[in-house]
């Protein structure tokens, strides 16, 4: 996997392991908070003296270093099972992805081949009609420039002035 797929597979693994954890430090809080009063009730009476303040203390500090062990442990699973998912998630669609990409590639190029094709068609199409106007307009200069045309080309413009065109007629 490349590095940008790789960090996405990493950001939505932290998003599950943060609902998992969010979920996991209620859930041990309220696990907690509950045996913490289990405790109080069990040794009311035995509350009010030093040793019984001590004994809670220390069973309360042995209930939450087991929740946090149990807690780690939990993480760790969690959090390895989240990034096989999220890989399994995020594997598909960076598949479509990179078919996306080549099909996005192919395309162009064959619509650059033939685009090419057409304006290369264009140019020498231009070149061939510049060519040919060219050599016409010679032409007919010359045609106009011999004397026994010059008053078929005298009566022609006579004609259209008094018609009060002031283009050639057919």
């Amino acid at each position: 996997m490349k590095k940008h797929d790789e960090s996405i597979t990493l950001r939505l693994t932290g998003s599950y392991l943060a609902v998992f954890l969010i979920i996991i430090v209620a859930l041990s809080t309220a696990a907690y908070l509950l045996i913490a009063a289990n405790y109080r009730d069990l040794l009311g009476p035995a509350l009010g003296t030093l040793e019984g303040e001590t004994g809670l203390r220390h069973a309360l500090r042995t209930v939450l270093a087991s929740i946090v062990a149990v807690d780690l442990g939990l993480v760790l699973f969690v959090g390895a099972a989240s990034y096989a998912l999220a890989r399994a998630a995020v594997l598909p669609l960076l598949s479509a992805r990179r078919r996306e990409e080549r099909f996005t590639a192919d395309v162009a190029h064959e619509l650059r081949t033939p685009l090419a094709l057409l304006q290369a068609s264009r140019k020498r199409l231009n070149r061939t009609m510049l060519t040919h106007a060219a050599k016409r307009l010679k032409s007919l200069r010359l045609e106009l420039l011999r004397p026994e045309n010059s008053s078929a080309i005298f009566s022609l413009w006579h004609v259209t002035e008094k018609r009060g065109c002031l283009c050639a007629s057919r």
